[in-house]
């Protein structure tokens, strides 16, 4: 019986020691999986991170580190070098890449890249700003005016001009001062929501480094996008109207790029078109052949005509042309060309609308942009409204105070 009753003790000590340590066990905080692929890496459809913000320098005032030289970027997906093609290979921020062959148009609105941080790129031109360039309004509109003074929004730009000949023309026609600047690029080379590059993504690299300026982008026809040298503080002299060339760059282990591969690349520059004017390669080596590649649609090249922007002021432009020589300067006409010289370039196709964007927009991302402005008139005329009520009622039972 001893023995018995021994043994039905021990059973109960044991049974209490392992349910105590399975409560231990479910207590402890779950681990969270690691994602995949890396420092920079992960799947094909994980969300691309945003800038740390917009305009402001990286956390705690650090200097971002310099693509190709060992940073991480943002968790974008994952790209593998080609040394067949030059081309890089797979998917970043949700693209895959690539899906634009070269040489080929690029599109004018729009996603045209991604940085290494994930932030899309754009070509060098926006919608437009304004109603006409003799418009003025009590309250702003879709596009936005670019000017206000006092309660009045005035300004203009025609859709399909650059974003800094756009802004310098603004200060010649809108009163002093009057210019919102902040509808236009910060010191990183982007703005808006969701936020976008159209110019130098200095914020992504250190333009004051030696050597080549390391990796800031991938284009959607594959090839890489670095920073504006090409060594030590000088510009590639030998950039195409595209906005790239052939040559040697250096290393970037994330995406598999080996040191001293001799690769067509783009760079960004401080002229228009800034990163991109089309899908190059060795063959887009001229004004007309860019020229070319934007000859399908009404939007295209060869059109270039006087362009009011005020009252008083017109300068010479071909809208929704994106072909600019080493100087940032479009060609004065169109080279003309006969059917069967093409030089082996293609005119891209007008894109596919989107399936059920509302009419009177040509991206989601424009709807998107009017959505939120409209959500922010109506806050702050929600706001006026209250504090004028509240105003009111004050002076209401001032006057009752006094009465009393």
């Amino acid at each position: 019986a001893c023995g018995e009753f021994a043994m039905r003790r021990r059973a109960s000590l044991l049974a209490i020691v392992v349910a105590s340590l399975l409560a231990t066990a479910s207590a402890q905080p779950k681990r969270d999986k690691p994602s995949g692929g890396g420092p920079g890496g992960g799947g094909a459809g994980d969300k691309p991170s945003k800038p740390n913000k917009p305009g402001a320098p990286p956390a705690e005032g650090k200097p971002p580190s310099r693509p190709g030289s060992g940073g991480s970027p943002a968790v974008g997906g994952k790209l593998a070098f080609d040394s067949a093609t030059g081309k890089l290979k797979g998917t970043w921020a949700g693209a895959t890449i690539p899906s634009y062959r070269a040489p080929m148009a690029a599109p004018l609105l729009g996603t045209v890249g991604y940085g290494t941080d994930s932030t899309l790129i754009y070509g060098p031109f926006e919608a437009g700003f304004g109603s006409g360039p003799r418009v003025t309004s009590a309250s702003d509109a879709r596009p936005p005016y670019p000017c206000k003074d006092g309660s009045t929004y005035s300004g203009y730009c025609p859709g399909g001009m650059d974003v800094k000949t756009c802004e310098e023309t603004l200060f010649k026609t809108c009163a002093s001062g009057t210019v919102r600047t902040e509808l236009f690029m910060d010191e990183c080379g982007g703005h808006a929501n969701p936020y976008h590059y159209h110019m130098d993504p200095v914020c992504l690299y250190k333009p004051d480094d030696p050597g080549h300026s390391g990796v800031v982008g991938v284009m959607l026809d594959g090839r890489p996008l670095y920073g504006r040298h090409e060594s030590t503080g000088t510009a590639p002299a030998d950039l195409d109207p595209c906005g790239g060339h052939t040559g040697t760059v250096p290393a970037y282990d994330l995406w598999g790029i080996p040191e001293g591969a001799k690769i067509y690349h783009y760079h960004a520059r401080t002229k228009p078109p800034f990163l991109l004017g089309c899908y190059g390669d060795e063959t887009t080596s001229s004004l007309q052949h860019c020229q070319r590649l934007y000859q399908s649609g009404t939007r295209k090249c060869g059109d270039n005509a006087g362009v009011a922007m005020s009252e008083s002021v017109e300068i010479e432009y071909d809208l929704w042309c994106p072909c600019y020589d080493s100087d940032g300067k479009q060609a004065d006409g169109f080279f003309e060309y006969a059917d069967d010289d093409k030089g082996g370039v293609v005119a891209a196709p007008a894109p596919p609308r989107p399936p059920g964007l509302p009419d009177g927009y040509d991206t989601w991302e424009e709807y998107k942009e009017e959505q939120d402005r409209k959500a922010e008139y109506a806050k702050r005329d929600a706001e006026k409204k209250r504090e004028a009520e509240e105003k009111k009622k004050k002076e209401a039972e001032e006057k009752k105070k006094e009465a009393e």
